[in-house]
């Protein structure tokens, strides 16, 4: 039987018993409280920041295992950023997500291991199989528990769409530097060879004058020719000045167009003794408010470019229609036709084809830039249909009224 006294002690060493092992092993209440647990709540805090800062960053962020280059953690814009929801996002790996190029590097760094960061510029495959430019920036990092990659993607869309941008800009101006140049060869020779013309003819016709010879009527022609082209230039040269600086003013009044016509083609036909151009007008009245000099101009250009790529005594046929609001002029030649490439730099400034007959062929480039924008001025539209071995036909079109304010 034990005493009373046993059995009071044998609690009281029970807890004493207790708290020593309390102290020992640092889980006692109060112990807990004291130490770990305030600094495991403060960790979690941290953590639970860093994890709000990640979530809402704007860069895509990859967590990536270093054995198997497999996603094993991803922020809010990579989820985003590739069309996929953070479940189907954690089954993939490096080689699904990113273009062959990066996925490469960024296999190479965890393979190797020697080289702890790099800057990629490639691209991200979202759902569907599109790619999104990105700057991606792959960081090996070593910890405890092994080595992992972290990947922070950003958007480069906006950066490519600048660059591409400017390398169109730089293109354009080293086309028109490179137009510039071709142009200023070109209008120097066209310019030289009437001014030496003329003056070969001038002296020709003073020996004639001394010699008291009678001066053949062909001598002076031909010297008038030269001199109308050497003004057909000038011409020209003057109006793209007015047009770069937007001083060609239009003088309209009410025309007769088929008028116009007639005596475009007329002249036409005296100044280049071409005589097989057809014209065609309907019966009717064909009234409209436009410049007349600037359309006869137009029509004149169209008909000069018909003449040049035409084969000889080849008919240049001139049509003109009128429906309720709009008058058309079409001048169709029976020439080589228009290369397809050529096409679309057809009304540029300066352009001129590379083909064997262009070059043979004198002119400055301007005659269908400068029609194409007297036509724009008067509010119309002006364009090409064209076929190799067949020949090619511009048409112009004109409002009969110019549109309101």
């Amino acid at each position: 039987m034990k005493r009373p006294s046993d059995a009071e002690d044998e609690p009281r060493g029970l807890l004493e018993l207790e708290r020593r092992r309390a102290q020992i092993i640092g889980l006692g209440e109060r112990s807990f409280k004291k130490t770990y647990f305030p600094e495991l709540q403060r960790r979690l805090a941290e953590l639970e920041r860093f994890r709000l800062l990640l979530e809402q960053a704007g860069e895509a962020i990859f967590l990536v295992r270093a054995g198997d280059a497999a996603i094993i953690d991803a922020n809010r814009s990579a989820c985003a950023f590739t069309g996929l929801a953070k479940e189907q996002l954690l089954r993939t790996s490096v080689g699904e997500l990113w273009d062959a190029a990066s996925a490469e590097d960024i296999s190479r760094i965890l393979r190797q291991r020697n080289e702890h960061e790099r800057v990629m510029v490639g691209a991200l495959r979202a759902r569907g199989g599109k790619e999104r430019p990105v700057e991606t920036t792959f960081q090996l990092v070593s910890l405890e528990d092994g080595d992992w990659g972290v990947a922070v993607s950003r958007d480069i869309s906006e950066r490519k769409r600048w660059e591409q941008a400017l390398i169109q800009a730089k293109e354009r101006a080293e086309e028109a530097d490179r137009a510039k140049s071709e142009f200023l060869d070109i209008a120097s020779h066209e310019l030289r060879t009437p001014i030496t013309s003329a003056r070969l003819l001038l002296l020709l016709l003073r020996k004639q004058v001394a010699s008291a010879n009678a001066i053949p009527v062909s001598t002076v022609d031909r010297i008038a020719h030269q001199i109308e082209r050497l003004a057909s230039m000038v011409n020209d040269l003057l109006d793209i000045s007015r047009l770069e600086r937007g001083a060609l003013r239009l003088k309209r009044e009410e025309c007769e167009l088929a008028q116009i016509a007639r005596d475009v083609v007329e002249t036409f036909r005296l100044r280049t003794n071409h005589p097989n151009v057809v014209l065609v007008c309907p019966t009717g009245r064909t009234l409209a408010e436009l410049d007349p000099v600037r359309i006869a101009q137009v029509l004149d250009n169209l008909l000069d470019n018909a003449s040049k790529y035409s084969p000889p005594g080849a008919a240049i046929e001139v049509l003109l229609s009128v429906d309720r609001a709009t008058v058309r002029v079409s001048v169709t030649d029976h020439g080589e036709g228009i290369a397809e490439a050529d096409v679309p730099q057809l009304f540029s400034r300066f352009f001129r084809s590379k083909s064997e007959t262009v070059r043979r062929t004198a002119g400055l480039g301007l005659g269908l830039n400068i029609a194409k924008e007297i036509v724009e001025l008067h509010g119309g539209l002006i364009g090409v249909a064209t076929s190799i071995g067949e020949g090619s036909s511009f048409t112009f079109e004109l409002p009969l009224r110019p549109a309101g304010p």
